[in-house]
């Protein structure tokens, strides 16, 4: 009788252990497995840095703009060049589909605006404006222009002017540009100006980037070298040209589309007073 007892003994204990190890792996199946903490999940900062097909870009109906991997470049060499008298003109431009709701007198006003506080330049060193583009649609990084102005001391008007400079354009692999007329005029008057009013002519080479990153430097540097020896040729002295290259480096438009490509195959050219 008492085995019995024994047996029962043991049997209710077996079944009591066996609930106990089911009840602890319900609530805990890894001793060593820490507990599940559920909660709210932090969005994804929005990233500024995300314009993928050129230096600038806005969406459609938008005045908020995103910088592409080449701004910080872009930006510093315009800031460079805003030096007592001159001011940084930015435009924002717009076009007849897009749609805006804001407080600024027009979207083209608003991204000049956005712009203007990326720069880090005073009120006085930026003047902004809004441009409508009627019958065409703007692509998301041609929605802005900039322009370096220097101030001009008229009591009457008070308006300004461009400064001496411009971009010429070149075929794709090519450094032969000077057969457009209105080029060599142009590049007559500043050859002109500046034998008659002093100061110096910079230009940089740019390309796009097709091809390998140490010829396409080399390329900006012969388009660079084909302006300056033009102006050579209408009397400007060595050290009166300072001709220089980036290569494929610092884009204004994207490279992902030909008329993109075609921005980007240029030579920069600026009046050093």
């Amino acid at each position: 009788m008492r085995i019995f007892w024994i047996i029962v003994v043991m049997i209710l204990w077996a079944l009591l252990a066996t609930k106990m190890c089911n009840d602890y792996s319900t609530c805990c199946p890894d001793g060593d497995q820490a507990e599940e903490v559920i909660g709210p999940v932090a969005a994804p900062l929005a990233s500024k840095n995300n314009c993928a097909t050129g230096v600038i870009c806005f969406p459609d109906d938008s005045c908020e703009p995103s910088f592409g991997q080449n701004f910080d470049s872009f930006k510093d060499s315009l800031v460079s060049l805003i030096t007592t008298g001159y001011q940084l003109r930015i435009t924002g431009i717009y076009n007849t589909i897009e749609v805006y709701e804001g407080t600024s007198d027009n979207l083209g006003t608003c991204r000049a605006e956005a712009l203007a506080t990326s720069f880090g330049l005073t009120d006085d060193q930026i003047d902004i404006s809004g441009q409508l583009t009627i019958g065409r649609t703007v692509d998301v990084e041609e929605r802005y222009a900039f322009d370096i102005v220097e101030l001009e001391k008229d009591a009457n008007s008070g308006t300004l002017k461009t400064i001496d400079g411009a971009l010429i354009y070149f075929p794709y692999n090519s450094t032969n540009k000077l057969d457009d007329g209105d080029i060599e005029a142009y590049l007559d008057q500043v050859a002109s100006n500046i034998k008659n009013g002093g100061g110096k002519v910079r230009l940089v080479g740019h390309t796009d980037d097709k091809g390998r990153a140490i010829k396409n430097q080399e390329l900006g540097q012969r388009r660079a070298n084909v302006i300056a020896d033009y102006l050579y040729g209408q009397g400007l002295l060595r050290e009166q040209v300072i001709a220089e290259s980036k290569g494929e480096t610092t884009p204004v438009a994207t490279n992902a589309t030909e008329v993109g490509r075609a921005k980007n195959r240029r030579v920069e050219l600026q009046i050093i007073r």
